[in-house]
């Protein structure tokens, strides 16, 4: 018999702390899912830029350098579909521009989904280039060069 006067009956706690246990769970799941999502993927076509990107960024982004081998030749590379999948998947692309790596350009516009910001480094302001740097695209090599793509990545 129901006694309106006795105070309501809690679940028993085993199955109280289940259903906290299972709630948890899902909100980590659902937190978790949300994190990563959030990361950004930072596309470089060289690995001197994918270096400063991964400083610049930390743990926020996922960076890709497709010329992951600082020796390699930017006139021999050739791009395969990795390649055309970071770039395809990629929030910020970073080139270093000046005909240096004419393959990067193609693959951004085959991407099919191009990155929502495209650095080129020959176009960063303070960055010394053509007859001025002797006409070498190894632009990375301007002590103006890394601050410049520094704040375009936290502009980004």
């Amino acid at each position: 018999m129901f006694d309106a006067a006795s105070p309501p009956q809690r679940p028993p706690a085993p199955r109280r702390a289940l259903c906290s246990f299972v709630l948890s769970v899902l909100c980590a799941c659902a937190c978790a899912g949300h994190a990563e999502a959030a990361r950004l993927r930072i596309v470089a076509a060289e690995a001197v830029y994918g270096d400063i990107a991964r400083q610049i960024a930390g743990t926020d982004a996922e960076v890709v350098s497709l010329m992951a081998n600082p020796a390699g030749d930017p006139h021999l590379y050739e791009p395969g579909p990795a390649a055309a999948r970071a770039v395809a998947g990629a929030d910020v692309a970073i080139a270093n521009g000046a005909g240096y790596e004419p393959w990067f350009d193609r693959l951004l516009s085959a991407s099919g989904a191009p990155a929502k910001v495209v650095i080129r480094v020959d176009r960063l302001p303070g960055v010394v280039q053509g007859a001025q740097s002797g006409n070498n695209p190894h632009l990375w090599v301007d002590p103006a060069s890394g601050p410049a793509l520094a704040s375009a990545l936290v502009a980004a």
